[in-house]
């Protein structure tokens, strides 16, 4: 079998330089010919004669393949994938063109050859090609080889912006009529040249990965083992790992303090028959063979980044079996979290005990760990990376890829802090330490989002379970803990199904269907009402400004004025069924229960308050109670939290690491109403199983045990001390009021408030304003007197021009926004705006004004204006995509947009600082200028007055702009330097 060779078309002019022509009988570059011992003792086979002489007359060489060669099957594979799926009429520049997409998206045949095509011989990035080929007659790859440096060198030497040569299509236009063999073979040339391409520029722009193509690997391929780097010590058992409990001290101490590690997937490559590895590059190198698939990649990639680096960093060898069990149903084989865990924490007490033959040795092997934990961190920041991740070459989906890297990033975090508390004197690793905690790294969102999957799995609300609340609790120690805990079901393990990631449908009230609920469902008891005629004359201010106060004698309730002081204030959520009015009452059961609770915290009067029978339906003196609610929880001895999923989940018998992340999770800290009941009351108590607690008296007791008790007492309040200051950020509120002692203040910042409404929400957004007025310099008159359909829109314009300053990332944040002319870029709601990282800080303000808010801000110009698809303006896409080069910094970026998008085009990007970050994403916002150059804006000038158009995501990619410009089916938009300068944006 023969492919024979024609001349097509006349010799096309290339700058590459090309090899002298070789007659046929050498038919192969100088230098490179195939000894005759070797050719003799090649078995007798059938061979193919290849050559590309035939489409490029530069080429004249002649490769005799033998018939069975893999690679030539392969090939064959290729050219009869293309044949049997694009006509030759549809065989155009779109097929043959990657546009950077995966080697995933293409016939497995491709994806094999260019793995292989690659590493023998990966092209350097810049505009010449030359390379010294060590071209063999009878390879099918350097066959490849040489047509591909062909096809590579004319299209890097063609004038940015022209698009990309093609074989294939010079053929179609010189002979538009021929359909044969050869225009696929041409087209494979195209295609197989264009994936080597973008194969070879991602393995060189890697950096960190294990893998033996990235910088650090050829860097420290062959390092020398350092000299005593491995501590002795027993590797324990699976069976031993097994036997230890999690509430073990020392385990606890682990995971409360540096997290819990996820099951990590296993895809099976062999980990276990080679010798110890002391760091990444050695352990990939010797595992990697010449045949190596991209799946086999994608595996030693995952294998180094967990037994590997777990041998680097411990300096034992580890056997698979340590930590290889089922996974759950049919998912095959995990590393297995908790016994990853328990490994890690009796590591710990053996390197802080060990006796180092000097102290230059113990630092020394400080600095050998940090830098693999260092370059652990950075290879799974560039997995997340599109382009760069060896996972989606390989054909892994997205949340496969999410699945591993989040598990993996778990295990480094977990392990940099153990690390961290063996050299904790080492600066640098103190700093790796603190890259775990990131919020805007790429490991970070990974993580959490394996965290959200297993939490929805398990059966958790998504509205609970929301990348927002997510981030509100930040660290992701306390994230695996949370994880790890079970929903807490109110009626049956489905319950949540309706639910989405906006809104919870069980917190969800209609006032025209809700009903109170009984203590127990199966009573039937009758309502008690209060005497409306004693609270309508309180209400009415007949006496002074005050409010009803309640006691129970069993039978009746009865009513008298508030009294500072001398009463007890329920706060609680509609959704636990004790929602009501004063003229609807509430069941006897729930009052008589009620009563006993507030007769614990004040036994001397009993006295209780609560909205649902002292705040009555008729319109003004609803509006006149709800005025003085703020008061109400001011002037209450104590403020008592009746929450459902608190009082059935939380005890005293419990750790406080579990009851603070169970209030964490209650339906009471995710409602608005409820917020400034539990910063303005005097003293907070929480409904546990055993009754009222009080959180900071809890604090106060297991302080003085910590002082009085005998040894082993003071170590358990001594640890649950530790566990309540851990844990009590992730509920703000508990965090706000210790900082400030517990003490009502009448001055709240800003900032302040919006941290405290993380994650919290309403049935009816126009009271969320009105709920949070005592805590912000807000005219509560003012908002209440705001009516109708768009009452909630036009209550947030009026509270936004009262407060005037408001956080200047405002308008970055993807969040619903208001539809208000000159209001665009103003939330609909306050509690989406908290951004974590100190953007919410109060030196960081813009003015807002009738006709705008004004700020600094950077501001980076397109070349051209950007039109907005019409399914982008209407809201029917939810996002907009855009590519973008970015030449003053070499890089280039994806903003992806919020939609609905008002203006028809935008033609800038703004965001809160001069620089682009090429290693995270940062928050941006589209505005239209109209056109206005920057280059010469002064602030002399006043601000410049941009019209709002959507808050979006830049996200840094692994290509250069030279790379995607040429791209005529995807090139990105050119943006400008960013300028800081004043803007108006409305």
């Amino acid at each position: 079998m023969h492919v024979l060779c024609a001349e097509l078309h006349p010799p096309l002019v290339s700058s590459i330089c090309c090899p002298p022509t070789h007659d046929d009988k050498a038919a192969v570059p100088p230098g490179n010919a195939l000894s005759e011992r070797a050719a003799s003792k090649r078995p007798a086979q059938e061979l193919v004669e290849l050559s590309w002489k035939w489409l490029i007359p530069q080429l004249p060489f002649v490769f005799r393949i033998p018939n069975c060669d893999l690679h030539y099957k392969l090939y064959l594979e290729a050219i009869g994938h293309l044949r049997s799926t694009y006509p030759p009429s549809a065989l155009t520049c779109d097929v043959v063109s990657t546009s950077q997409q995966p080697l995933s998206n293409y016939h497995p045949a491709f994806g094999a050859l260019v793995n292989w095509l690659t590493d023998k011989c990966t092209i350097p990035e810049g505009r010449q090609v030359q390379l010294d080929v060590e071209a063999t007659p009878d390879s099918m790859l350097d066959f490849i080889i040489v047509g591909m440096l062909h096809v590579v060198g004319i299209n890097r030497n063609r004038r940015g912006g022209s698009g990309r040569y093609h074989e294939s299509c010079i053929m179609r236009r010189e002979q538009p009529e021929y359909e044969g063999e050869r225009l696929y073979q041409a087209a494979f040339l195209d295609l197989i040249s264009s994936l080597w391409e973008d194969e070879s520029r991602n393995r060189t722009r890697t950096t960190w990965s294990p893998m033996p193509w990235s910088r650090a690997s050829l860097q420290e391929a062959f390092a020398a083992q350092p000299a005593d780097s491995v501590p002795p010590g027993q590797v324990p058992t699976g069976e031993a790992l097994d036997s230890m409990s999690d509430e073990d001290l020392i385990i606890r101490m682990s995971r409360s303090t540096y997290g819990y590690p996820l099951d990590i997937p296993w895809l099976a490559f062999p980990h276990d028959g080679y010798p110890f590895c002391f760091n990444l590059s050695t352990y990939t190198k010797i595992r990697r063979t010449a045949t190596a698939s991209l799946r086999d990649d994608a595996a030693l990639w995952l294998s180094a980044m967990s037994f590997g680096l777990l041998e680097a960093v411990i300096s034992m060898k580890i056997p698979e079996e340590l930590f290889l069990v089922p996974g759950p149903g049919k998912s095959g084989l995990v590393l297995s979290g908790p016994r990853l865990l328990r490994f890690m924490s009796n590591w710990l007490p053996f390197m802080q005990g060990y006796a180092w033959p000097s102290e230059e040795a113990r630092e020394e092997r400080g600095r050998q760990v940090t830098l693999i934990l260092k370059r652990a961190l950075g290879a799974l920041d560039e997995e997340m990376r599109r382009g760069l991740s060896i996972f989606l070459r390989a054909g892994y989906q997205e949340d496969e890829l999410l699945d591993i890297i989040g598990s993996v990033s778990m295990m480094v975090v977990v392990l940099s802090g153990h690390a961290y508390s063996v050299w904790s004197d080492n600066t640098t690793l103190k700093e790796v330490y603190n890259q775990t905690r990131d919020v805007h790294r790429s490991l970070y969102s990974a993580t959490v989002e394996s965290f959200e999957a297993i939490m929805l799995r398990a059966g958790w609300c998504p509205n609970t379970i929301r990348s927002q609340f997510m981030a509100v609790h930040g660290l992701l120690s306390v994230i695996s803990n949370f994880a790890r805990l079970p929903p807490h079901v109110r009626r049956s393990a489905d319950e949540h199904k309706n639910c989405t990631s906006a809104s919870c449908a069980l917190y969800t009230v209609n006032e025209e269907t809700y009903v109170p609920a009984h203590v127990d469902p199966s009573c039937n008891c009758e309502h008690i009402i209060p005497p409306l005629d004693d609270i309508s004359s309180i209400l009415s201010g007949l006496d002074g400004d005050s409010w009803p106060a309640l006691t129970f004698d069993g039978t009746n309730l009865h009513v008298q004025p508030a009294i500072e002081g001398f009463y007890v204030a329920v706060s609680h959520v509609w959704a636990d069924g004790l929602g009501s009015t004063s003229e609807a009452g509430l069941p006897a059961c729930q009052i008589a229960r009620i009563s006993a609770l507030a007769k614990q915290l004040l036994p001397e009067s009993g006295a209780f308050w609560i909205d649902s029978l002292c705040i009555p339906g008729i319109k003004h003196l609803r509006k006149r109670a709800i005025k003085f609610m703020a008061n109400t929880y001011r002037d209450a001895a104590k403020v008592l939290v009746l929450d459902e999923c608190i009082r059935t989940e939380c005890s005293l018998a419990h750790t406080w690491e579990v009851n603070l992340l169970r209030i964490a999770t209650s339906g009471w800290v995710r409602r608005i109403w409820t917020l400034q009941e539990g910063v303005l009351g005097r003293e907070l108590c929480f409904e546990f199983k055993e009754g009222p607690v009080d959180v900071a008296e809890e604090v106060s007791r297991l302080t003085r045990e910590l002082a009085d008790k005998p040894d082993a007492a003071r170590i358990s309040a001594g640890f649950e001390l530790l566990y309540m200051d851990a844990y009590k950020p992730h509920v703000p509120l508990l965090a706000f009021r210790a900082d400030n002692k517990g003490t009502p203040s009448n001055e709240y910042t800003f900032g302040e408030v919006i941290w405290l409404l993380q994650n919290r929400s309403t049935s009816k957004w126009e009271d969320e304003l009105v709920s949070i007025s005592s805590l912000l310099p807000l005219d509560v008159d003012a908002l209440l007197a705001i009516t109708g359909p768009d009452a909630a829109e036009m209550r947030m314009k009026s509270a936004l021009l009262q407060l005037q300053l408001v956080s200047r990332h405002i308008p970055l944040l993807p969040v619903a926004k208001l539809s208000i002319p000159g209001f665009t870029w103003a939330p609909r709601t306050l509690t989406q705006t908290y951004e974590k990282g100190g953007l919410s800080q109060e030196g960081s303000m813009a003015l807002c004004m009738e006709d705008g808010l004004v700020g600094e801000y950077g501001i980076a110009s397109f070349e051209t204006p950007v039109l907005v698809p019409p399914a982008c303006q209407d809201g029917t896409q939810e996002e907009m995509e855009v590519l973008i080069s970015h030449r003053a910094t070499d890089m280039t970026f994806t903003v992806v947009l919020r939609c609905p998008i008002a203006p028809s085009s935008f033609d800038s990007l703004i965001f809160l600082s001069p620089e682009l970050p090429g290693d995270r994403s940062t928050l941006c916002a589209a505005v239209l200028r109209n056109g206005v150059g920057l280059e010469h804006w002064t602030d002399e000038d006043g601000p410049l007055c941009c019209e709002y158009a959507s808050a979006g995501l830049l996200k840094p990619l692994a290509w250069r702009p030279h790379e995607l410009e040429g791209n005529k089916i995807n090139r990105p938009l050119l943006l400008s330097e960013v300028h800081m300068i004043q803007l108006q944006i409305a």
